[in-house]
């Protein structure tokens, strides 16, 4: 049992399991694996390289790698030397990845060989040439529980990222209030997300802090159901934490049941609709099942709910209660207290906050506020009490939203748009599509642009989570009486304008291959009629919609592979490679019902 007091720090933790637990596996990626002990042996030669590059106590260490266990080994050796570590993803575009390394104010950019160029003017460090080095894990002298253990990236309500500052006191307060909630923890925790999200970061601290193994799942693995299934029985997985989303999408290429755990399921960062909760439990009743819910300025996690038969019949499944050593308030406008059932703003408190933003000492003390003498974060989401002392998830305070997992703030897209001279005007709205694939992001514009060409720049300045499904084309955008804009309005100039690119559609699908595909892109994105030389990410398409697709059109095709899907993102293309590859057609029958 590990015993933590007030000088325990995160590196102290992991320590422990490597001098009690050392032969153990900390660590997994497919085939490959790192014991405690030979995990700890790669994080001590690191540290040694960060400290011949200057890095010490309080030094900011950013991180540009492929998701490896080479992540985790840097993070850990910021830890044993005092340093602070920022996860950037590698998917990032160019410019905004040298854009996060400004805001986050890294001392050092850690990398690998196949992002090593794309670091700009700041000092870098390629680890992976001297990867398999192997020195002594030993946490300096003078570390504390208030020192900043890592950063992370979240949208921010000006329109550019913020960077959450996380202390390692929060860090292992949630860590033993989650193992609290959910009971003793399985052998193998799953992480399937990039370790620049919060997401992931359950599993990861979940892992390594108790002494199991962490399974890292490759990006390729998460987007090919079969693969992430095949993973999760080969490696007998006991508890896995993702979106509610990407379990929908993964479940329409294979039944549900061959992508849960064996144990315990997490489902976080969106809303849990009450019949994926149906779907659980009618397949795995025996699954425990929670939703999770926190900012990131609170420490990943601050709310769960144990799912229950009961909740498939819902309108809205509770975020949950309080885990130890959080307190919640829910307070009016004029920041007095509201009854049980009224609709308010959440605010948290307690052991999980954040230490604030990074380097916006402003923006810090505008959201996390005294509340009768206790430090409290205003999380902008709205939220009502239930009798049984749970809460329930009622909207935002301001225009902030969450899409597949990922906090988004629509000025940050605007403001891009806006970097266009031909865009005079725009607005980012979210609609809900009339597929099951939900809420997506659409853009307004009022402006003499070519949008292929300003979709195309967008790729090149904001993350794929931030690029609209689309972008139309209005004359103006529509404001109220009251000066605010129209919502009602615009959705139906969206309408309009979507009625009127279909009209515009002049490559139509000619092969019976084409038409299949053609069938498929429909349902998925929601459009009536479609070009079959357009791009699908050009369309509104994602990765999840990929997913989608991916999975459908394997029914018919069981030899095509996601990397042939993406090689291909017309309709056009894949269509013709499909013929010219001789890829088989599965027959199916038809029952008569």
């Amino acid at each position: 049992m590990v015993v933590i007091d007030s000088s325990t720090t995160c590196a102290d933790i992991f320590n422990h399991h490597v001098i009690t637990s050392g032969s153990m596996i900390a660590v997994r990626q497919d085939a490959q694996f790192l014991t405690y002990q030979e995990l700890a042996s790669r994080a001590g030669a690191v540290a040694e390289q960060l400290r011949s590059n200057g890095i010490g106590q309080g030094n900011i260490v950013a991180t540009l790698l492929a998701r490896s266990p080479l992540g985790i080994v840097v993070a850990l050796a910021c830890w044993s030397i005092g340093a602070v570590y920022v996860h950037i993803n590698e998917y990032e575009p160019e410019n905004r990845v040298e854009a996060l390394l400004s805001i986050a104010h890294a001392d050092l950019v850690v990398t690998d060989n196949k992002n090593e160029n794309r670091i700009g003017e700041f000092v870098k460090l390629n680890v992976e040439k001297t990867a398999t080095r192997y020195g002594q894990y030993n946490p300096v002298v003078g570390r504390s529980p208030g020192d900043i253990a890592y950063l992370v990236f979240t949208s921010g309500s000006t329109g550019t990222p913020k960077v959450v500052a996380i202390e390692h006191y929060s860090v292992l307060n949630y860590f033993t209030a989650f193992v609290e909630r959910i009971g003793p923890l399985p052998n193998s925790l799953a992480c399937t997300t990039t370790f620049a999200s919060d997401l992931g970061n359950t599993s990861i601290f979940g892992a390594l802090l108790s002494g199991r193994t962490l399974q890292i799942i490759s990006h390729e693995v998460v987007l090919d159901a079969k693969a992430f299934a095949a993973t999760i029985r080969e490696f007998s997985i006991g508890l896995l934490k993702c979106t509610p989303s990407q379990l929908e999408v993964l479940a329409t290429q294979i039944d549900l049941s061959e992508l849960l755990p064996e144990k315990v399921l997490i489902l976080g960062g969106e809303i849990f609709p009450p019949r994926l909760a149906g779907a659980i439990i009618q397949r795995r009743p025996d699954l425990t099942v929670f939703n999770h819910y926190g900012p990131s300025e609170t420490t990943i996690g601050v709310l769960m709910h144990k799912i229950s038969e009961e909740d498939a019949g819902r309108e809205i499944i509770p975020l949950g209660s309080p885990l130890s050593g959080v307190e919640i308030r829910l307070l009016d406008k004029a920041g007095k207290p509201v009854r049980v059932g009224e609709t308010a703003e959440l605010y948290i408190g307690g052991r999980s906050l954040a230490r604030g933003y990074f380097g916006d000492d402003e923006l810090t003390n505008k959201r996390f506020i005294s509340i009768a003498g206790e430090r409290f974060f205003a999380s902008g989401d709205l939220a009502k009490e239930t009798p049984h002392g749970e809460y329930l998830f009622w909207g935002r305070e301001d225009r902030q939203l969450k899409v597949r997992g990922y906090r988004i703030d629509p000025l940050e897209i605007e403001n891009a748009l806006l970097a266009d001279p031909d865009v005079a005007q725009a607005f980012v709205i979210s609609i809900t599509n009339n597929t099951r694939y939900s809420i997506e992001l659409v853009a307004c514009i009022v402006g003499t642009v070519d949008i292929t060409a300003l979709m195309q720049r967008l790729q090149t300045v904001l993350p794929a989570s931030h690029i609209p499904s689309k972008i139309y084309r209005v004359d103006e955008i529509p404001v109220t009486v009251n000066g605010k804009v129209d919502m009602v309005m615009l959705k139906s100039m969206t309408e309009k304008a979507e009625c009127e690119r279909s009209a515009l559609v002049v490559n139509q699908p000619h092969t019976a291959t084409e038409k299949l595909i053609t069938e498929i892109w429909r349902e998925i994105l929601g459009l009536k009629d479609i070009d079959i030389n357009a791009k699908f990410m050009e369309l509104g398409g994602d990765s999840f919609k990929s997913l989608a697709v991916f999975g459908k059109l394997r029914r018919h095709y069981p030899q095509l592979t996601i990397a042939i899907l993406f090689s291909y993102p017309s309709i056009s293309a894949l269509a013709a490679y499909i013929d010219a590859s001789n890829i088989t057609l599965k027959s199916t029958k038809v029952v008569q019902l």
